[in-house]
C-alpha cells in the first residue's frame, strides 16, 4: 500500500469541513503518471476541448501540481461543495442549477481563506511552526489543475461513466476545489492511519465499490444527453455538450452544435446544463423542489441498489448545501423580453457575483434566440 494519502486528523478535517465542506481528502501530489498525462494530452489531440484553448495552456503545471508553489508542493487537499439539484423549469428556459445561486468562485475561495489561516494557527500551536512558513493556494476551477484526476487520487469519490467524481455519500452534484500547501503530509494526517488512497475509497460513503461498479453497468447519463457528448471512459466531447455550447462558445455555433442545440433540451437552456446529473440515480434522493412553482419532474431513478448503498448512518447527514448555492429570488422574475432587451448595466447588476455572467450579455442573448418559451 501507498503512503501517499492517508485518514485526515479530525482537528485538521473539522477545520476544512467548518468553511463548508462536506467531504475532504488528501494526498501527497507526485507527478502525474505517463499514462494519466496521455489521457490528457489525448483527449486535447482528438479537439473535444472544442474552442477552450486555454485548457492546452501550461501543461507542465497540469501534470505536477508542485510547480504551482514557490516550494515544493507537499500535499494537496481535495474538498467537496455539494450544491442543490432542482427539476427542470417545465417548457421554460433553463439555468443549470449550480448556476442559480452566487458564483462557486467567489463563495468557496472565502471560505477556505479563513479555512488555511486556521490550518496556519493550527499547525503554529501543534508544531510550534511559523505560520508565516506555510504557503497555501487555493483553486476553484481556475487554476491549471485536473481536479478530477486528484479528487479519484485522493480518493474523495470514484469517476462516473459522465467524467463526474462522485461519492456515495454525496452523490455527484458538488464542487471541487483544492488547497496546495508545502506543509508534508505527515503533519495533517493520522500517523496510526496511513492509508493508500484504495482504503480511503473503500470507506467513503460504507460502499464505495458496491455503486462504482453499479454505475460502470448504468447507461441513464448516457442515454439522457441530448448531444451525446458523453464517450468511453468519462471522456466528454465539448462540442456536443449544452454546457459548453451555451456558456464556453463564443459567437454562432457551427454546424455540428447547432444540431444539438436544435434538441428539445437545447431549445428549453439558457444557461449550462445538469441532465446527466439529475438522470443519476446516485443523485435521486438530492433533486429540490422547483425552485419555481411550474416546475416538475418524473424521478429519474428506478433503480433503487444505489440507494441501499448510499443510506449510511454515518453519512446520512454529511451532504449539507450552503445557503450561497441556493436559488437567487429575482430570477424567478425574468422574462424573454428582459433578457432581450437587457442593457450592459442591467446584466451586469442582475448577475453580478454569478456563474451566469461568464456567458456574456452576447451569448445569453444568442442562447435566448434557440428557446421558445416565455419565462424562466
Amino acid at each position: 500500500m501507498g503512503r501517499n494519502t492517508g485518514r485526515l486528523r479530525q482537528e485538521v478535517r473539522d477545520i476544512i469541513l467548518a468553511a463548508g465542506a462536506s467531504d475532504v481528502s488528501i494526498i501527497s501530489p507526485a507527478p502525474l503518471k505517463a499514462e494519466e498525462i496521455a489521457d490528457y494530452t489525448g483527449w486535447l489531440s482528438r479537439e473535444m476541448n472544442g474552442e477552450m484553448m486555454y485548457l492546452s495552456n501550461y501543461l507542465p503545471l497540469r501534470q505536477s501540481p508542485s510547480l504551482l508553489l514557490t516550494e515544493e508542493a507537499r500535499s494537496l487537499f481535495s474538498i467537496a461543495f455539494p450544491f442543490p439539484l432542482f427539476p427542470p423549469n417545465g417548457k421554460n428556459p433553463n439555468i443549470a442549477s449550480y448556476a442559480l445561486g452566487d458564483d462557486y468562485h467567489d463563495v468557496i475561495r472565502t471560505r477556505l481563506r479563513n479555512a488555511c489561516k486556521n490550518l496556519s494557527e493550527w499547525l503554529s500551536k501543534t508544531f510550534d511552526m511559523s505560520p508565516y512558513v506555510c504557503e497555501f493556494r487555493i483553486c476553484i476551477d481556475s487554476a491549471p489543475v485536473r481536479e478530477r484526476l486528484w479528487a479519484l487520487k485522493a480518493g474523495l469519490g470514484k469517476r462516473c461513466r459522465n467524467g463526474m467524481i462522485a461519492s456515495g455519500s454525496l452523490g455527484s452534484a458538488f464542487f471541487l476545489a483544492e488547497i496546495i500547501t508545502d506543509i508534508p503530509l505527515e503533519y495533517f494526517i493520522d500517523q496510526y492511519s496511513i492509508e493508500s488512497n484504495e482504503d480511503v475509497n473503500t470507506k467513503n460513503g460504507g460502499g464505495e465499490t458496491s455503486w462504482a461498479e453499479a454505475c460502470l453497468r448504468c447507461t441513464k447519463c448516457i442515454d439522457a444527453c441530448p448531444g451525446k457528448a458523453i464517450k468511453d471512459n468519462g471522456l466528454i466531447d465539448a462540442r456536443l455538450c449544452i454546457s459548453y455550447l451555451t456558456i464556453e462558445h463564443r459567437g454562432a455555433w457551427k454546424p455540428e452544435g447547432e444540431k444539438v442545440m436544435q434538441t428539445p433540451a437545447g431549445r428549453t437552456t439558457l444557461f449550462g446544463c445538469d441532465i446527466c446529473l439529475r438522470v443519476c440515480p446516485l443523485n435521486s434522493e438530492y433533486i429540490s423542489d422547483s425552485c419555481h412553482s411550474d416546475g416538475g419532474m418524473e424521478n429519474p431513478s428506478d433503480n433503487d441498489k444505489y440507494k441501499t448503498y448510499r443510506k449510511n448512518e454515518t453519512f446520512k447527514d454529511k451532504r449539507e448545501v450552503m445557503p450561497e448555492f441556493y436559488p437567487r429570488p429575482e430570477y424567478k422574475g425574468i422574462t424573454r423580453e428582459s433578457i432581450r432587451s437587457m442593457s450592459k448595466e442591467d446584466f451586469s447588476r442582475l448577475f453580478r457575483k454569478s456563474p451566469v455572467k461568464r456567458t456574456g450579455l452576447d451569448g445569453l442573448k444568442r442562447n435566448l434566440n434557440e428557446t421558445d418559451s416565455e419565462t424562466l
